[in-house]
């Protein structure tokens, strides 16, 4: 390379070693230091964390970039390895600007030197060879380059250690820089490191890995979407393996049995699936392996630890799909991947090698030391810190004037001075002293143990020391550790609870006289009765009326299908369609929309040929727009079942999370009817040539509050607008002049007659006829005599709710919430066949995440990536239980099988999910729902208890209150019911612990409390030794709390967040910790806050918040932000941002929608 070339970049790029060791001589006479990390190039993130350590830790550092061939076996991927020159310096351009940066602020090298030489120059006397036995100058470290890869990959080792000596003499660094990763190689380099007495130091950085825990490699990118999902079966089996280990399980095999469990379930999940979808893969070996001789151990010693490895080929994909990223190669290239995990010892330390020598793997400085998940990864250490600490912690104050520091420190001090009396402010139960005393001495077990939060009810103190489960009596301390654990609380379940306002035998005397008029509610969601109405006297076609009667098995319509379908058939003028959830809307505007396609013709002038029938190419006529993905994919399977009477009307969709390439080439083809989500649907207005829109006489708003709350009023205005411009006369026989725009919900609130002025003119309002003209007369008499009163109350149309779901509330103390669940559903899966399918509803996606994975804390598999697993805290042998967890956080793959995995489940099962599948999803058989946070809204909880009782069906609803406040919330679910709330009744807290722990005991027996007990602690004992799910303890508190604070304004004073309990609500969530110590990175703000700044955040968020709900604004250039997830939920384009909006919303308690209740 040329000195003109040298000098485009920030380093010098050297092909031989007389140059570069000039460089080396010139910076050692400078006393600067280098840092040395050998690659083969294909720069990834792991190799870049690497370079930055080293640039945190000398003023140089040098970079190889060299395929080695020796390193490669006879039949390995040398020739196809990447080679990506171009990219890597790019790359460490890059990174040279990005530490030029950080340097101003901490002392930082910089990439100096790149050596990239060629196979002429590495082995300039021999060519090299990949036999075993083959010619050459080769070093080989024995036994351990023979052992784990080795035996794989017999070459392998031989020319690692080989090309490194040479590279390590050629560069004569201070330190060099290996990835975890590669854990056997780090071993072998440091043996040889010491063993030739080169003078350089070994420094071992932790694994890096993908946002899905798939360590990084250069060869991940033969994989593509198909084999990368199933590639992190390593990872799993290596988690499943240390969990065992970490439980307490030393054995060989009880460790690798784990694993092995793992691989071959998975294994044979992949075999029962098609080869179209299916990845294959074998297991090549895991191993247990001495942290020093990597020989293999039968017993793992907890003092010392060990290595957890493994290797996995991934065959080829064996039907590669036209529109499949089958990653580099086309998917026909055998990838090997390989990974392990450090089996700490019990004092978190682990010396690879001998401890004593100068190159002992150590862990790299605090400086510069990579991304959090390089921290969180296995990281190697060799020190310990006493438990206490040795530093103390301080605080410091940054940001506003000197002034605005100084009376923040201040105020800081003088609250330190203060004496820990232990005051109660009745006021605020948050503001009850619960830290444990930190006196010194010896003190006994009124030293060590915490205080007990008092009662502030007025009510008699009773501090309990103790808990009893099973008969044994343990104190408090000694279950949290003792002195060992000051900032945890171990509270009992069963006391200092507030007591319920809501009278008892008032109501349950009440509702026993009305369950004996249970039998005479009729459903007000059903079919019609056979013979009273049928599809064809609503002026169907016997075409369409037939398939509906033998295919899709239905008999007669529903009320609102009876009264729209005539309206819809015969007359042009915009339609609002408002019904009850599960009433059969979906077919309501579906069935006239198709009779009325499959009616037109093509003209004869269209040199079609195709006998004046309609086809693809056509045009296309209608379009459904719907506010989720999961509702158009419904929408889509319902409407794809009608057509097939009518197989030459096509239908197609354009949602958020696919392909835009793959939508286009659907477009591209022709479509009759598109469902559609509004930010997607925009999109393809803007951006796509081939969509024409002149022909659409059909536009369908389906869930149109919904549309409203999720922010597309302005998507949805300019697509009436375009819509409107585009329209041309057309050629197709019978096809109107002008378009119909239908608007369905089940609520008429404000914001839908605000959709509706934007996409309505002359509507009629459609709702359900079931009754005879004259029935019908006097029910308008009695709306119109209560219109008034309904008007008054600023409402509308009050919600309601289908008459044979049977709806049932139960007040319960915040500390009992998660046990309380538990036994809910341990009674309601309790006998095989008495409840099929149920949901559980909670505020947000953290709060799922940590309820899947407590539900599921005992199952074999590791479910930490899962979105299925057994329910084993609901399962019994007789009925075992699988639970689904959905949110819109997930991939939308994940979220389109996950719930098709749940509709086609025959076995109990239990999704639970937040309000992302609250809206429109017709789920078969679900029986139970389960309401574990309320709703944001009225309107809200009335579809999400709208999943059961549908057309006809019974169902049952619950949800669950706390005590105070939120009893007020009742009346709001009374005025749900058309008999004024008499069907709602009471559930008993304590009978439903009772039945689900205590099971057919005596009424006077306390067992099942100490068995509830026995339940909690094991849940909060697993939190603690299990780090992952403590963090997901700490998300879903956090982020419940902050749900908690977006209720909307209506409803706020029933969910007043002033007077949540936080530390009772915290052993909801498995928590010892007290409140103001539950602290997750990224969640809360890591610094003091002085007045100011908090004034001047404050006055931010007001000017910000007013945007929450809305979509994201287009970019300057015109493009979107996100082309392909762009129409699900505004999102925050800084996640800065984002953060500092959530916590102003919080501290305003600000109401109205946002990402907790989809997200």
């Amino acid at each position: 390379m040329n000195a003109s070339q040298r000098r485009a970049y920030s380093f010098q790029v050297f092909r031989d070693v007389p140059p570069l060791r000039q460089l080396r001589r010139q910076l050692l006479l400078s006393n600067r230091t280098v840092g040395f990390v050998p690659t083969m190039g294909a720069l990834h993130e792991g190799h870049l964390s690497l370079i930055r350590q080293a640039a945190a830790e000398n003023t140089d550092v040098f970079v190889s970039i060299y395929v080695n061939p020796t390193q490669f076996g006879a039949n390995e991927d040398l020739e196809s390895y990447p080679r990506t020159w171009d990219s890597d310096v790019e790359k460490l351009e890059n990174l040279n600007k990005e530490l030029e940066q950080k340097r101003s602020a901490t002392p930082q090298g910089r990439v100096t030197a790149i050596l990239a030489p060629t196979t002429k120059v590495m082995y300039p006397t021999l060519p090299p060879t990949s036999e075993p036995h083959g010619d050459g100058s080769f070093v080989t470290i024995t036994p351990l380059a023979t052992k784990l890869e080795g035996k794989s990959r017999p070459v392998f080792f031989r020319g690692v250690a080989t090309v490194c000596t040479k590279l390590f003499n050629i560069v004569t660094p201070d330190r060099v820089y290996f990835g975890q990763k590669d854990i056997q190689q780090c071993v072998i380099i440091q043996r040889m490191v010491k063993d030739f007495h080169i003078d350089t130091e070994v420094r071992i950085c932790p694994t890096v890995r993908e946002s899905d825990g798939l360590a990084m490699s250069s060869r991940n990118v033969y994989l593509g979407t198909r084999r990368r999902a199933v590639g992190l079966v390593l990872y799993r089996a290596l988690q499943a393996a240390q969990a065992a280990y970490e439980s307490g399980k030393y054995q060989r095999a009880e460790i690798l049995g784990a694993a092995d469990e793992v691989t071959a379930q998975i294994l044979a999940e992949q075999k029962l699936l098609p080869p179209s979808q299916r990845a294959l893969f074998e297991v090549d070996y895991i191993s247990l392996a001495d942290s020093d001789s990597l020989d293999e151990i039968d017993v793992v010693d907890p003092s010392k630890g060990a290595i957890l490895s493994g290797a996995v080929k991934m065959l080829p994909i064996e039907d590669p799909q036209p529109d499949e990223d089958t990653g580099v190669g086309s998917g026909t290239i055998t990838v090997r991947l390989i990974d392990n995990i450090i089996l700490k010892p019990q004092n978190g330390t682990l010396g690879l090698g001998d401890s004593g020598g100068p190159n002992k793997i150590s862990p790299p400085s605090l400086r510069g030391a990579g991304t959090k998940a390089e921290q969180n990864d296995g990281m190697l250490l060799n020190f310990s810190l006493p438990d206490e600490g040795i530093i103390k912690p301080t605080t410091k104050f940054k940001g506003g004037t000197w002034r605005d520091r100084l009376s923040a420190k201040k105020i800081a001090q003088r609250r330190s001075k203060l004496p820990n009396n232990n005051k109660t402010d009745s006021s605020n139960p948050n503001r009850i002293q619960v830290a444990a005393t930190r006196g010194g001495g010896g003190g006994g077990d009124s030293e060590s143990r915490p205080h007990k939060r008092q009662k502030t009810d007025g009510g008699e103190f009773k501090p309990s020391t103790t808990t009893t489960a099973g008969g044994a009596t343990t104190t408090a301390a000694a279950a949290g550790g003792g002195a060992h654990r000051p900032r945890q609380v171990i509270s009992s379940l069963f006391s200092s609870n507030p007591t319920p306002r809501t009278v008892t035998e008032a109501d349950k005397q009440q509702h026993e006289g009305e369950e004996a008029d249970a039998t005479d509610i009729k459903p007000t969601n059903a079919p019609l009765l056979d013979g009273i109405e049928d599809f064809t006297a609503l002026g169907l076609s016997q075409t369409l009326a037939a398939h509906l009667m033998t295919k899709m098995e239905l008999k007669a319509p529903t009320a609102i299908q009876k009264s729209s379908i005539p309206q819809l058939l015969k007359e042009q003028n915009d339609a609002f369609i408002q019904a009850e959830t599960g009433s059969g809307k979906t077919l309501a505007y579906l069935l006239p929309l198709v009779q009325r396609i499959m009616a037109l013709k093509s003209s004869d002038s269209d040199g079609t040929g195709k006998n004046g029938m309609i086809h693809r190419d056509t045009g296309l006529f209608a379009i459904v727009l719907a506010p989720t993905r999961e509702l158009c994919k419904q929408i889509s399977v319902v409407l794809e079942n009608l057509l097939r009477c009518a197989h030459w009307i096509v239908a197609g969709t354009v949602i958020g999370g696919e392909k835009k390439k793959s939508e286009k080439a659907r477009l591209r083809k022709g479509l009759n009817i598109l469902v559609a989500t509004p930010g997607r649907l925009a999109d393809h207005l803007d951006n796509t040539q081939v969509l024409d829109v002149s022909n659409v006489r059909w536009l369908v708003l389906d869930e149109g509050d919904r549309l409203m709350d999720l922010g597309f009023e302005e998507e949805i205005q300019g697509i009436v607008k375009k819509l409107d411009a585009k329209q041309r006369p057309s050629k197709v026989i019978g096809l109107p002049d002008k378009r119909m725009t239908v608007l369905c919900s089940a609520t008429l609130k404000m914001n839908v007659q605000r959709l509706g002025e934007i996409s309505l003119k002359d509507a009629v309002h459609i709702k359900p006829d079931p009754a005879g003209e004259a029935q019908q007369q006097q029910q308008q008499q009695k709306e119109e005599e209560g219109e008034g009163e309904e008007k008054k109350d600023g409402e509308g149309t009050a919600f309601k709710v289908p008459a044979q779901l049977k709806q049932s509330y139960v007040v319960t103390a915040a500390k009992l919430r998660l046990v309380t669940l538990t036994a809910l559903m341990k009674r309601t899966f309790m006998r095989k066949g008495s409840v099929m399918k149920a949901i559980i509803f909670v505020s947000c996606a953290d709060s799922v995440e940590f309820h899947f994975e407590e539900t599921s804390k005992n199952s074999s598999i590791t479910s930490s990536h899962r979105t299925i697993a057994p329910a084993t805290a609901f399962s019994n042998p007789s009925n075992p239980v699988t639970i689904y967890k959905l949110h819109g956080s997930l991939p939308q793959h994940v979220r389109t099988s996950t719930l098709s995995a749940f509709a086609r489940s025959r076995d109990a099962a239990v999704l639970i999910c937040t309000d992302v599948a609250s809206r429109g999803l017709d789920l078969p058989n679900v029986d139970f729902v389960v309401e574990y946070d309320p709703a944001f809204s009225a309107d809200d909880h009335l579809h999400r208890i709208g999943r059961t009782a549908r057309l006809g069906r019974d169902g049952r609803a619950l949800i669950f209150l706390l005590p105070g406040c939120e009893e007020g919330y009742v009346e709001v679910l009374k005025r749900g019911y058309r008999d004024g709330g008499k069907a709602l009744s009471r559930t008993d807290a304590n009978e439903v612990l009772k039945r689900g722990f205590g099971g057919n005991v005596d009424a006077a027996s306390k067992d099942w409390e100490a068995k509830a007990t026995e339940w909690q602690l094991e849940v909060e004992r697993w939190a603690l030794e299990n780090p992952q799910a403590l963090e997901l303890a700490r998300r879903a508190y956090q982020s419940h709390i902050r749900a908690y604070a977006t209720h909307v304004a209506a409803e706020r004073s029933m969910f007043n967040i002033k007077e949540l309990h936080l530390g009772h609500l915290a052993k909801a969530f498995a928590l010892r910790d007290r409140p103001s110590k539950i602290n997750v990175p990224g969640l809360r703000p890591g610094k003091e806050q002085t007045k100011k700044d908090f004034k001047a955040e404050r006055k931010t968020a007001k000017a910000t918040t007013s945007a929450a709900g809305k979509k994201r604004k287009k970019a300057a250039s015109g493009g979107r932000a996100d082309e392909d997830d762009d129409d699900d939920i505004p999102r925050a384009i800084n996640s800065e941002d984002a953060a500092s909006k959530m916590r102003a919303k919080m501290k305003e308690l600000m109401g109205g929608v946002s990402e907790f209740n989809l997200a």
